[in-house]
């Protein structure tokens, strides 16, 4: 107590960081010493010796000094705090207390490096509190408690993420009239940082400054790396400017810190404006530098920017590592370039490069996604060969592959291996989600439901995921019954339906023309607190528009203009003129359309086509031909169907002209058709299809077009002028 006492008086220390881990902790530290000594006599000699030879033989120094230390002649003073000098040197910390624990017994005063030493030991075996106690002894032997001193203090809280704790410390320092040093600042900067107490990190910057000293380089890298880890990529590049204004000199690091932030927020566009800027202040990239390019390149789908950074790294000298590889493998994986990934693998192994399990995964999830389930499976067996041991990713990679491959039976055989321990790998949540998933999507619900169990009885809970995938697999093949019973089990499990929940049960009511339960769940959404997304909107404008039913659609538009959080957009609007369109009311298609133009938006492929197809077949070829010309200003190419609606509007009323500039636009275009609309083209020309040239014509255009992919309207035309088929319509 009076030490506590002494220590809360001496420095002010808040009491909840001066308790200690254990009673014999605070025996540690307990007082009791002899400053009497001995002179070096041939033990102490003995020990110095072993400890200070070329090869130090630290063991056997600390041996001779236990056995002295039990039964004599025990070693001088000088000599036990060389012992623990030289322990914490070479790490020994548990050593270090175990020799100080026999000094103490023999009534030896340690000295003020002793003291530092003893703190060093609890702030790398993680005891900061007790090294707190080496405050009160430090006093009570008559040391000083020097700054260096506390810095080790403020670094143990640090180390075991206790920095509010090292910055409460920092200030009753200075309350006290000690004067922090540029390692007391920097130390609670990094510490708050990598807690991510960015604002306190920034104030003892402040704090730092005016005390007349100046972050490190280090310091300012650190806080740096903490404000790009949290989004705030803005105040850490002003920091960077700070830098530059203050004179300090910027290296690669710091460069690279940045570099990573910009990165891996999927802005490389800022990170190569960095680039280029060390290039400029002639500050070489290092291989770390050029990995967060390439990774932030792949993860944006810049691929040739990627394999550009790669080369250019290679001709610098520089050697990628297993990270920059694993990146680009995963980036080639990922543009559907598994040939190139697989050759890039190929050349680490030639490289001699340590794969680790990361590379082995990102490559075999490569091999899956592009069907190659065989391949996988090969370098699965071929990983374990090089003594690298597939994890859970592993297996649930190679166990999505199978189910994306239809071949959901095996991966549940791989999932019953994993239970059973003969793979050593223990299967999570993710596997049997995903094998769920791959029991619904082959409509196999009923043993979907039998793994959701088998799954709970093995102890793995189950999650949100597991109840939209099952209530999705109960629409997929319309059991309302078992999907509203999930519905019901997931809120009693206590698990909250989320916008994807309501989105499925939406989307799976509206297939089963349930619209009204749909509409419902809508509300139930917004009464739970969920603000219903555009999608959820748009799955049942969909529903509405496709049946017909145009009120009810036309009154949730209305529902969503008038909220403030979600209007309408262009897939709201292409919706409802197509069920417009539908019921044949092409006054509200054209409000609506005029509307949507109004706001900025650009009607689809799709609503061009039915409105189009809505004029022609009602005679209203004006409009039809003003809408293709729209459709065609707005980038969108028409395509057969398009021409087929207006062709066959355009004959009704005897237009020829017409047909034959649609036709040399067909032509132009190089438009693709099949036997349909090769059938409507030449009935639009007054050829008789009853007549035997026509239908000889029509049959041969009508086996080649069922033998290929692409057959133009441009070889239609060419073939009609070499039968001499044309009419004289187009001499008009």
């Amino acid at each position: 107590m009076a030490l506590t006492f002494n220590l809360q008086c001496r420095l002010h220390l808040p009491s909840r960081i001066l308790l200690y881990s254990s009673i014999s902790d605070l025996n540690l530290v307990a007082s009791g010493f002899d400053s009497s000594g001995d002179s070096k006599s041939s033990l102490d000699s003995h020990i110095w010796s072993l400890i200070a030879k070329p090869n130090c033989q630290l063991m056997e120094a600390f041996s001779l000094f236990n056995r002295a230390s039990e039964s004599g002649p025990f070693p001088s003073g000088s000599t036990c705090n060389f012992l623990i000098h030289s322990l914490v040197k070479y790490q020994e910390y548990k050593l270090a207390l175990s020799a100080y624990k026999s000094m103490r017994q023999m009534k030896i005063t340690p000295n003020e490096c002793t003291l530092t030493n003893l703190v060093h030991c609890f702030i790398n075996t993680n005891k900061s509190k007790v090294a707190f106690g080496m405050i009160g002894l430090n006093l009570k032997l008559g040391f000083d408690c020097k700054i260096s001193f506390l810095n080790l203090l403020i670094k143990g809280l640090c180390k075991e993420s206790k920095a509010f704790e090292a910055l409460q410390l920092l200030h009753i320092i200075v309350r006290n009239k000690i004067s922090p040093d540029i390692v007391t600042f920097s130390t609670v900067i990094c510490g708050l940082s990598k807690v991510k107490k960015l604002e306190d990190a920034l104030s003892v910057k402040s704090e730092m400054i005016n005390a007349a000293l100046l972050p490190s380089v280090v310091t300012y890298t650190t806080l740096m790396d903490g404000l790009c880890k949290n989004g705030k990529l803005d105040d850490a590049s002003s920091l960077l400017q700070e830098m530059s204004d203050r004179g300090l000199k910027v290296d690669v690091v710091t460069y690279t810190t940045l570099i990573s932030g910009f990165c891996s927020k999927g802005m490389v566009d800022r990170g190569m404006q960095l680039f280029h800027a060390m290039l400029n202040n002639k500050i070489a990239p290092n291989h770390i530098t050029y990995s967060c390019l390439i990774q932030g390149f792949c993860k944006i789908g810049c691929l040739e920017e990627a394999l550009k950074m790669f080369n250019d790294m290679d001709k610098h000298g520089l050697q990628p590592d297993v990270i920059t590889y694993t990146s680009l493998i995963g980036g080639l994986c990922k543009d559907g370039m598994t040939n190139q990934a697989l050759k890039l693998f190929d050349v680490m192994l030639e490289k001699g490069k340590e794969l680790n399990t990361t590379t082995y995964n990102v490559m075999i999830n490569g091999l899956c996604k592009e069907g190659l389930i065989d391949g996988a499976f090969s370098l699965m067996e071929k990983m374990i060969e090089r003594g690298k041991s597939p994890d859970v990713v592993t297996y649930n990679t190679l166990i999505q592959g199978l189910c994306n491959a239809w071949k959901v039976d095996k991966a549940i055989e791989i999932l019953s291996k994993m239970c059973d321990g003969k793979y050593g790998v223990k299967s999570d949540v993710k596997t049997y989600n995903t094998v769920i998933q791959g029991l619904c999507k082959e409509c196999r619900l009923d043993d979907a439901i039998k793994l959701h169990k088998k799954m709970v009885r093995e102890g793995n809970t189950c999650n949100l995921f597991t109840y939209n995938t099952l209530i999705d697999g109960s629409f997929k093949i319309r059991d309302r019954e078992k999907a509203m019973e999930l519905y019901k089990e997931l809120t009693q499990m206590g698990y909250t339906p989320n916008s994807f929940t309501y989105r499925i049960m939406m989307d799976g009511l509206s297939k089963m023309k349930l619209a009204d339960h749909a509409e419902g769940l809508l509300k139930e959404m917004e009464a739970d607190g969920f603000c219903p997304s555009l999608v959820d909107y748009n799955v049942l404008l969909a529903f509405f528009s496709k049946n017909r039913k145009v009120e009810h659609a036309m009154a949730l538009l209305h529902e969503m203009k008038e909220s403030d959080k979600c209007q309408p957009d262009a897939v709201s609007y292409n919706s409802l003129i197509n069920g417009a369109c539908k019921v044949g009311d092409l006054n509200i298609a054209k409000a609506l359309l005029e509307e949507m133009c109004q706001k900025g938006f650009v009607p689809d492929t799709i609503t061009y086509s039915i409105l189009i197809s809505k004029f022609s077949k009602l005679g209203l070829l004006a409009e039809a031909k003003e809408m293709l010309e729209k459709m065609m200003a707005n980038g969108f190419s028409p395509d057969a169907i398009v021409y087929d609606s207006l062709l066959k509007g355009f004959c009704a009323k005897g237009e020829k002209d017409e047909i034959v500039l649609l036709l040399h636009q067909m032509v132009s275009k190089n438009i693709v058709i099949d036997a349909e609309i090769i059938s409507t083209i030449l009935n639009c020309l007054s050829l008789d299809p009853k007549d035997s040239k026509f239908v000889a014509l029509l049959s041969s255009f009508t086996q080649e077009a069922s033998k290929r992919i692409n057959f133009s309207c441009r070889e239609l035309w060419t073939n009609l002028q070499e039968s001499q088929h044309i009419v004289q319509t187009h001499r008009a």
